[in-house]
């Protein structure tokens, strides 16, 4: 894990990587005093260029992590030809239809008990290529930036819904897309609507314009920490949150490291 800050500190927990990636995770403070472990968990996978969160339900608090661990499992096992290699379009597709096939098999083999909701991105870059697919079932969040577009553009990329892993044998939402030098990304459990609540009461603004704004003030370096620190005014009613902050412009394929929050 050269170069990439780990830190954990009681209930919170945070790794960031150079300026390409910041990632946060904590338990809230709206659980019963039997539960305190964090819901949401967090997969960052730099060999495969794939990232991922879930969130499981209070009663089975593991849920999330166990799938991301099958879920990073089931990726490795794969021979995909967009890995560490030159590759063309149709090299995607093919890698596509089989990521896609392995993790809906993947989520036929999960019990109704282990339910989640996941939301992973991979990210296909080489040369003159940027793709990404997205991979979803329930209601964690995708939102795409675009940074240099006069006022700046931000787009949630998932349709939220209630087909968690678990519940329903097959991913919700698959979308293959473009994404352009200056977009960035977040992936994020539904925690993240908890900070901001009294914000968008209060200022009459819309998420989008939030993650834009403070976004366009510390770019991903410290997003997702900044980001709480501002906004996480009253944890003891939160609910837990997980959120990851990145450039798909740079090569992850190159670096060996593989964490999981």
């Amino acid at each position: 894990m050269s170069n990439g800050i780990f830190q954990h500190s009681g209930n919170r927990k945070s790794f960031a990587y150079k300026d390409y990636l910041d990632a946060f995770a904590r338990s809230g403070g709206a659980k019963s005093k039997k539960i305190s472990m964090c819901g949401d968990a967090l997969l960052i996978d730099f060999k495969n260029s794939f990232f991922a969160v879930a969130d499981s339900p209070e009663r089975n608090p593991r849920a999330s992590r166990t799938f991301l661990k099958k879920m990073s499992d089931m990726v490795n096992s794969l021979s995909l030809r967009t890995a560490n290699t030159p590759f063309s379009n149709k090299e995607i597709q093919e890698d596509t239809e089989e990521i896609i096939n392995s993790t809906n098999a993947l989520i036929k083999s999960i019990d109704y008990t282990d339910n989640t909701t996941f939301t992973g991105l991979f990210i296909f870059k080489n040369y003159n290529i940027r793709k990404a697919l997205l991979l979803h079932c329930g209601d964690s969040l995708l939102y795409h930036l675009r940074m240099n577009t006069g006022d700046g553009e931000t787009e949630k990329v998932t349709q939220t819904n209630h087909c968690f892993v678990g519940k329903f044998n097959q991913l919700y939402e698959t979308k293959l897309f473009d994404f352009y030098s200056d977009s960035l990304f977040l992936l994020a459990t539904d925690g993240l609507f908890d900070l901001v609540r009294e914000t968008r009461h209060n200022d009459n603004t819309c998420i989008e314009d939030i993650l834009y704004n403070t976004m366009k003030d510390t770019f991903v370096r410290n997003f997702c920490t900044l980001f709480v620190e501002k906004y996480d005014l009253k944890q003891e009613l939160s609910d837990d949150i997980g959120f990851i902050a990145f450039n798909p412009d740079k090569r992850y394929s190159k670096h060996d490291i593989h964490v999981l929050l």
